[in-house]
């Protein structure tokens, strides 16, 4: 303990805290171990403010409800692959989770359309998995998914390096300064040719699910939602790349 030069823990006032603070206490005896914000733990907050979108955070409020309705019964959790649930602390679980069920939507909304026809479920049960269809039937829904899911496979291998037993502030600065901040400032400057190829691929599944893409309602003055004017032709993908996928690298290069 004598060698110990840095402590690195999360923000709250337990550890964080001056006075009585764990990082305080253990100063106190080992002067040279100065206190860091977890890297880890930093992303993390980003990423939870990024629930300032109305569009990002409503959709993550569904896929937990959704994953929540099949893991409380044991019958249910069988109709769907295994998906984790979403865990607020387990950050890696997090990111994995939205990717696996990105990668299964398909499957969970047809499962969930035959769970609220179906005549063996109780009413509770064809209730709920309505709802839940329902919530996700809108393209909004889906671009939102896409979007998150895209850069929870970039982020589930940036926080699996930040937690390894090896890193140290250097790397951390060096990792985050060239590689994170340029992917996410080059996918803001080239906004167009990335969320083309995002595009595709929400094309794909609607057609799929049988989903129409359009454009929400606008008016002269919106206050609670997205309002955006599309920048060619009332192009549906101009006003989702607009109002979503700007937003989110905005919201991740300001932090």
């Amino acid at each position: 303990m004598l060698k110990l030069v840095g402590q690195g823990f999360d923000g709250c006032s337990t550890m964080s805290g001056k006075v009585n603070g764990v990082q305080t206490i253990i100063r106190k005896i080992y002067p040279t171990a100065c206190y860091f914000h977890c890297a880890s733990h930093k992303l993390n907050l980003v990423v939870n403010d990024q629930n300032s979108i109305p569009e990002i955070r409503n959709t993550i409020g569904t896929v937990k409800e959704i994953i929540k309705f099949f893991k409380e019964s044991i019958l249910r959790r069988k109709l769907i692959p295994n998906i984790p649930l979403f865990c607020e602390t387990r950050w890696s679980e997090k990111y994995k989770c939205t990717r696996l069920f990105d990668k299964n939507l398909i499957e969970i909304k047809t499962v969930l359309e035959k769970l609220s026809i179906s005549s063996e479920a109780n009413t509770v049960t064809r209730n709920r998995a309505f709802q839940l269809s329902s919530a996700t039937s809108n393209c909004t829904f889906l671009i939102s998914l896409k979007v998150i899911a895209y850069y929870s496979s970039i982020l589930e291998s940036v926080v699996t390096k930040l937690q390894g037993t090896s890193v140290n502030l250097h790397s951390v600065h060096k990792f985050v300064k060239t590689e994170l901040l340029g992917i996410l400032t080059k996918h803001r400057e080239n906004s167009i040719e990335y969320f083309n190829t995002i595009f595709e691929e929400i094309t794909k599944v609607a057609n799929s699910l049988d989903f129409i893409l359009k454009i929400p309602r606008r008016t002269n003055h919106q206050s609670q939602r997205s309002n955006h004017n599309c920048l060619s032709n009332d192009s549906i993908k101009d006003y989702y790349r607009v109002s979503i996928f700007i937003f989110y690298t905005i919201f991740r290069l300001n932090y």
